[in-house]
């Protein structure tokens, strides 16, 4: 059976109920699917999910994605990119749609009965999704093998080893400490100890409750935590969607967000 390919449309579904827990990981890996630490019934929702949206005979081995991506080890934070979006409609949504399941895992990890703080055993050879927050690209090159990841843009997950992991941490900490990247698995979260940078970062997309609130001094210090951990991008793509969508009108907080995030909300 092959795994890789997107599902095309008019062909049968297929069961995932007939499978196990380890061939549903194994399909979730090929498609690049974030699975974190989610039971059997999570993972076909994700997958059935998956299949709904892709109903084409496109690969997803990321063969049809340009390698433009410079060779330094970074390439990130295009504000421009946001501030004067050329993509339509559909891709902006594309992009809200990646935040918000990455945001939606973050949730699961915080929910998870195993969220203590203890650290979970976790192999230093076992491999880790890693997903990009970030907007742009993100290239990273091991100093261990040299081996280079990609990640082209946000929602796009590479697997690196424990051991790559605490090289990052090392000799590129912005990564997993800013964070860059967010690591999908609550093993990994827990050995790095970065559940608490991660609620942080889940917070932006509790913005629309928090602005329903109008309480500006919350919602000032939200978005100056948002600042801090690296989320100026995400909290801006965010807010526009908002105010495109009419959610957001109250012209007290536009001005605010304006000031802290020194961008033109009501630009049109």
């Amino acid at each position: 059976m092959e795994y890789n390919k997107i599902q095309v449309k008019g062909e049968p579904k297929m069961n995932y109920k007939e499978l196990s827990l380890d061939e549903l990981k194994k399909i979730a890996k090929e498609r690049g699917i974030s699975i974190g630490n989610s039971g059997q019934e999570k993972i076909i929702e994700k997958l059935e999910k998956y299949d709904s949206e892709n109903t084409t005979t496109s690969l997803i081995d990321g063969s049809d994605i340009k390698e433009d991506i410079s060779e330094d080890t970074v390439i990130t934070d295009k504000a421009e990119d946001v501030e004067n979006p050329k993509t339509d409609d559909d891709k902006k949504e594309n992009v809200i749609g990646a935040i918000n399941d990455i945001v939606t895992d973050l949730e699961d990890f915080e929910e998870s009965d195993e969220k203590d703080d203890t650290i979970d055993d976790i192999g230093m050879d076992e491999e880790v999704p890693c997903m990009s927050i970030t907007f742009g690209g993100l290239v990273y090159t091991s100093p261990i093998t040299g081996a280079t990841y990609k990640w082209h843009k946000i929602g796009d997950v590479e697997y690196l080893s424990v051991k790559e992991l605490i090289s990052m941490n090392n000799s590129k900490p912005v990564f997993l400490n800013r964070p860059w990247i967010i690591l999908q698995d609550i093993r990994a979260v827990n050995k790095f100890r970065l559940m608490s940078k991660y609620e942080e970062v889940a917070k932006v997309n509790q913005l629309k409750k928090l602005f329903a609130t109008g309480d500006t001094k919350l919602i000032e210090a939200t978005i100056e935590s948002a600042l801090k951990s690296g989320m100026r991008e995400v909290v801006i793509s965010k807010v526009r969607t908002m105010y495109n969508n009419g959610v957001l009108n109250n012209t007290h907080i536009i001005r605010l967000l304006e000031e802290k995030l020194r961008f033109e909300i009501v630009s049109e």
